[in-house]
């Protein structure tokens, strides 16, 4: 099902008024990481925000750089129990990914229009998360052989099946009309859930021919509205290229 930009943006637009142009500031590394999220929506929302990003240095276990470990010792990321990401919004520090991206998404007007839109959001993000965790599982099978067998089985058996249900769980929360997974709008959902297909893992052509063998219009249609968005697609192309 195609939605086109026009119809993204309104759908973005109808759910919230003017964002707040209000002090937002992230602490995290210099990575996408878990904080793309949080980044795609405010850009997706038309705010703005500033970053302090920390070096990594990918040949040294753990990777952090001094600038990290500074901020740590300072007691400037206590609010996430001295790791990041932080969130500084309006003088106040919020710890946890997933925190940080449920208080923009309210805030800027992309977290539904009613507490059961809310909650139906919250779900998708968390099946999202579910089947992470089923992942990291296979990737973190000590065999190699296994590893690769679990992995492969996780791309071609797993993965079309979790779609196929997200799938049937957008039919019930979305609309007909529109790209947004809940409620026939953009938000946090479909925000996470273009990250989840373009970003989060690194074998992009099996998270493709999965999403294709399950047939998911209605995932399709959401993922290329996020992506096709203005701010978005500007973002896309000037965002830092970073390892991570």
């Amino acid at each position: 099902m195609a939605v086109t930009s026009a119809a993204a943006i309104a759908s973005v637009s109808a759910a919230r008024s003017e964002p707040e142009q209000a002090d937002l500031h992230f602490k995290y590394f210099d990575a996408r990481g878990v904080l793309e999220t949080s980044r795609i929506l405010l850009k997706l929302a038309g705010q703005r925000y500033t970053e302090e990003r920390y070096p990594l240095d990918l040949s040294k276990t753990p990777p952090y750089g001094p600038d990290f470990f500074k901020a740590k010792e300072s007691g400037e990321l206590a609010a996430n129990l001295d790791r990041v990401p932080i969130l500084v919004a309006d003088g106040h520090a919020i710890g946890q990914s997933s925190a940080i991206a449920r208080f923009l998404a309210a805030r800027v007007g992309l977290y539904g229009t009613s507490d059961t839109e809310r909650a139906d959001i919250d779900a998708f993000v968390e099946h999202l998360r579910d089947i992470k965790d089923q992942y990291q599982v296979a990737k973190r099978n000590p065999e190699p052989e296994a590893r690769a067998t679990a992995i492969e089985k996780f791309f071609s058996n797993a993965l079309p099946a979790h779609f196929g249900k997200l799938e049937t769980f957008v039919t019930y929360t979305g609309t007909s009309r529109a790209a947004g997974v809940v409620g026939g709008r953009l938000s946090l959902a479909d925000v996470a859930l273009y990250v989840f297909v373009e970003e989060y893992f690194d074998d992009k052509a099996s998270v493709a021919a999965a999403l294709k063998a399950a047939k998911c219009e209605r995932l399709v249609a959401s993922v290329d509205a996020v992506r096709s968005h203005p701010n978005v697609a500007a973002y896309l192309k000037q965002r830092p290229q970073t390892t991570l």
